[in-house]
Order: C-alpha cells, then structure tokens, then sequence
C-alpha cells in the first residue's frame, strides 16, 4: 500500500521538500493552498500524514485543532514547517520543524509518523 501524505503549503517550498525526499520511498504527495482545501483533501484521501508549511503569512496555524477536533481524522499527524523563527504554539501540532532542511533530515523527522499510520480508515457506518 502506498503511504499517501498531504502537504500544504502556498509557497511550494515544503510541497518540493516532501516530494523530493518522500516520493522516491514511495509516497503519494497530495497538496493543498489553503486549510479548507488540505481538510477536504484530509476527509476524502486518509493521509498517513499532514505537512503545512508556514509562513507568516498562512492561516494554517488553526490547522492542528481542526484535525485534531475531526473525529475521521484525529488519528492523522499533523507537522508544521516553519520557514522563519516564528512563534510555534499552534495547539494540536504533533511536530514542529524548522528549514532549512535537507531531505534527509526530513525522512528522520517523519519516519515515525509514517509508520504508524499505515492502513488506518475510520469505521463507516450505517444508518
């Protein structure tokens, strides 16, 4: 099974960084511009893993609550990439990194949160 991963990010810079250093392990990327979009994209695909990067100027820092607070996607890691020394306080983040990174500082980070989220989908049910 491929492990899919949702990265989003306005800038590109971290959605390059995830594909380059994730893809060739074989990871689906899936992106998003914009926290609506990254939780649709969440409710639809079931990624093992969320990656927003941050600026200061995104809204993602509500990011975590949201996935946290959804109970269809809790279980899903949440890590935000900052690309300056900006305050890291969003609640719910499971991991706060840092760029500069390089791809293998990136799969060192990640490696836990891929693991073990493999095959996990919510229960459906039927009313």
């Amino acid at each position: 099974m491929q492990i899919k991963v949702l990265v989003i990010n306005r800038t590109h810079r971290t959605e390059q960084l995830a594909k380059d250093a994730l893809q060739p392990l074989g990871c689906q990327i899936i992106t998003a511009t914009s926290t609506a979009l990254g939780i649709f994209l969440a409710r639809k695909n079931f990624p093992s893993l969320i990656i927003a990067g941050l600026s200061e100027s995104d809204d993602y820092h509500d990011l975590p609550g949201e996935v946290k607070d959804d109970p269809d996607l809790a279980h899903i890691p949440v890590v935000l990439i900052a690309e300056t020394a900006m305050d890291q306080t969003s609640p719910g983040a499971d991991k706060y990194l840092r760029l500069p990174l390089d791809h293998e500082q990136l799969i060192a980070e990640l490696r836990p949160y891929l693991v073990t989220s493999l095959d996990y989908r919510p229960e459906e049910t039927s009313e």
